[in-house]
């Protein structure tokens, strides 16, 4: 599994922040997301795909509000539902003032 640096983000509540990330369902492996439920709400999530290559690859977006103040990490794992450990992690460690 290869997993890179612990980014930092600060934010003030009721701001919003984007990570996007490549993904290729055709593969079973999709992002699955562990959020900071308390501090982050999700508000969207859209997936891009290739339109000219079957079985190609593509860009899932989520974005996020700020919904109050406090600390935690989001961590985005990128796996297969059957296999025990994910082939890549993200992760941000998230500060929200008010």
């Amino acid at each position: 599994m290869s997993s890179g640096a612990i980014e930092r983000l600060a934010l003030k509540v009721g701001e919003e922040f984007s990570v996007s990330l490549n993904e290729n369902r055709t593969t079973g492996h999709a992002w699955r997301l562990e959020t900071p439920g308390a501090i982050l709400e999700t508000v969207r999530e859209e997936r891009e795909r290739s339109p000219r290559l079957m079985g190609a690859g593509g860009v899932v977006t989520f974005r996020f509000r700020a919904k109050a103040p406090g600390k935690g990490r989001l961590v985005a794992l990128y796996e297969r539902p059957w296999e025990r450990e994910p082939v890549r992690r993200r992760m941000w460690d998230v500060v929200v003032e008010a």
